[in-house]
C-alpha cells in the first residue's frame, strides 16, 4: 500500500484536521478525543495511526500530542483554516 503524501493527510481529513487543531490546545487522552470529535472508536484510532506515521502526532502511554513537525504545521495551517472559516 502507497503512503499518502503529507498534503493528503493534513487536508483531505477533516477529522485529521479537527485532531491536529484539539492537540494544539495541549495533550489528549483517546478518551477525551473520541469525546471531544464524536467518532467511531476504530475511525478514530486509523487516523491517529496515519498521522503517526507522518510523524505529525506521538503516543505516550495514555496520551497524544503534536510532534514539534505536528507544530509547525499547525501553527502554519491555522491561518488558512481561518480564511475558509473553519476555525472559529
Amino acid at each position: 500500500m502507497e503512503k499518502k503524501s503529507l498534503v493528503d493527510v493534513l487536508f483531505k481529513s477533516e477529522l485529521r484536521v479537527n485532531i491536529l487543531l484539539l492537540l494544539y490546545e495541549g495533550q489528549k487522552s483517546l478518551h477525551t478525543l473520541h469525546d471531544k470529535l464524536d467518532t467511531e472508536k476504530r475511525t478514530l484510532l486509523s487516523h491517529l495511526s496515519i498521522m503517526e506515521d507522518h510523524y505529525l502526532i506521538k503516543r505516550d502511554l495514555h496520551t497524544y500530542e503534536l510532534t514539534s513537525m505536528g507544530l509547525i504545521l499547525t501553527v502554519k495551517i491555522l491561518p488558512l483554516l481561518d480564511c475558509f472559516g473553519e476555525v472559529e
